[in-house]
Parts: C-alpha cells; structure tokens; sequence
C-alpha cells in the first residue's frame, strides 16, 4: 500500500513519467496489441531508463540521442522489433524476446552500456525492468519498473539496472549501505582485480562478474565473452590466485557476488 502511494505521488511529481504513460496509453491499442497477438513465443519487457545529474555534471546535446542510439542498436541486435518512446531524461523501451532468452545476460549487456553512458557524460543512469505478463498487465509492468528504477535512486545507486523481480535484493543492499562498510567491503574484496587490471588493461573483474552471472559455467561465459575455453580456464586460474575466490565453495560465490553488485551500484 505505501508504494502504491509513493508511486501515485511520483507519477504527480514527475511529469516526464505521465506523458510517458500517456504514450504507453496511445501506443497500446494498436502497435502493442498487434505485437501480443503476433508474437506468442516471446515475452514482452519494459526498460524504463531515468537520468539523473549531480551539481558538478554539465548536459550535453548529445546526450539523450547517443542513450537512445546504444540501446535502440544494442535491443535490435537481440529482438526484431522495439517500441521506444521518450519524455524529457526519460525513456521507455518495449522490447520483445524470445521465451529461451536468458533476461540476465540482457540485464548484464545493458549494465555495461549504462556504466560507459555514466562514465562519459558524467551522469546517474537507473533503468528499472519488468516482464509483461499480459497485454492487460501493461499499466502494472510500467509501474513495476518505475518502482524498480526509484529503488536504485533511493539506495544512492550512481548506476544500474534493477529488475522488478530481483526488487527486493537491491532493498536489502539498501540495509547494508547505511554506512560506508558495505563499500569498504566491496573494494577491499576485489581491489586485488581492480589494481590488477588498472595497470595491466586486462578484463579480470568483467571475466570475473560475467562467470558468476552463468553459474560458473565454462561454456555460457566463453561463448558471451567470445573467448576460448582454455582461455577463459587461464583467466579463471588467475582470479583465483589474485584474489583468493573458491569457485567450488558456495559462500565464497556469494561473497564476490555481494561485492560485484556493490561495487557496481555505488563504486564508479
């Protein structure tokens, strides 16, 4: 009940999120409902991506064409068709994928995109996502993923993608950012990583998050990252040896993943 409120509060608030459910409202009715009653082996998502400045970031431009550009090429080359509409630094992204398509390699794909945005322009990048069950669920799917996309703001997030179905582990990375420990935590664990590939311009961290995403498995992570196998088992030797993770032990798995996810959300 109360997110329901503070989410009627937001929609008043924020005028850029009502012309885009305006919109959402236009567009249903025709170019949505075809694609529901065309495409019965895919599930439909939105992406609902806010951008957010701090007193030290300049505007550019340049800057909502070049957002809209990376992730319109990067959603086409996985789907065949994307609905995107914008309002202000505001944009929704309908995007169709097929029902065998693992959402967290999209989530993984468009976390890079928005942490080279945010590196560049210097601004805060928060996509909120959620699936739409049905064509009648579409009201509700956008108001998941403005609900996801708040949550990233609310815990401090500089950027990020928070999924509407995982919403709830990102509110308990909220618990643990009350303080500074849960970042000392996250860089204190990968630094070795992070130093490592400072001065040798090597990928171990990306290697790293992107195993762990594929349960550790060989296949999935080489394939995604377009490396051999034997390269990969080179890497995974070297992480293990800079950095102490036990592959095999589940909490050492949970821990590195802890840090990977903090480190994402609040370390640039």
């Amino acid at each position: 009940l109360i997110e329901n409120i503070n989410l009627q509060f937001s929609l008043g608030e924020d005028f850029d999120l009502v012309l885009l459910k305006n919109k959402l409202n236009d567009i249903k009715s025709s170019k949505i409902k075809h694609l529901f009653d065309t495409q019965s082996d895919v599930n439909f998502h939105i992406f609902l991506l806010s951008i957010w400045s701090d007193y030290n970031s300049i505007i550019t431009g340049n800057l909502i064409p070049e957002t809209v550009s990376k992730l319109k090429t990067y959603f086409e080359g996985i789907t065949d068709e994307v609905q995107i509409e914008q309002s202000g630094k505001k944009i929704l992204f309908i995007v169709p994928l097929k029902n065998n398509f693992i959402i967290q390699y999209v989530i993984f794909d468009i976390f890079t995109i928005l942490k080279l945005l945010s590196k560049k322009f210097k601004m805060i990048f928060l996509m909120g996502e959620s699936k739409i069950k049905n064509f009648n669920e579409i009201d509700s799917a956008f108001d998941n993923a403005i609900l996801s996309e708040e949550t990233l703001r609310k815990i401090g997030a500089q950027k990020g993608i928070c999924p509407f179905d995982d919403i709830n582990i990102f509110k308990f990375i909220e618990i643990l950012n009350y303080n500074d420990y849960s970042t000392k935590f996250a860089y204190e664990t990968l630094k070795s990583l992070i130093e490592y590939d400072l001065i040798h311009k090597s990928y171990y961290l990306d290697t790293l998050r992107f195993f762990l995403i594929s349960n550790c498995n060989l296949t999935e992570t080489s394939a995604k990252l377009f490396i051999h196998r034997h390269t990969l088992k080179n890497r995974l030797d070297k992480i293990e040896e800079l950095c102490s993770i036990d592959f095999k032990n589940y909490y050492s798995r949970i821990r590195f993943s802890l840090a990977i996810l903090i480190y994402d959300l609040f370390i640039n």
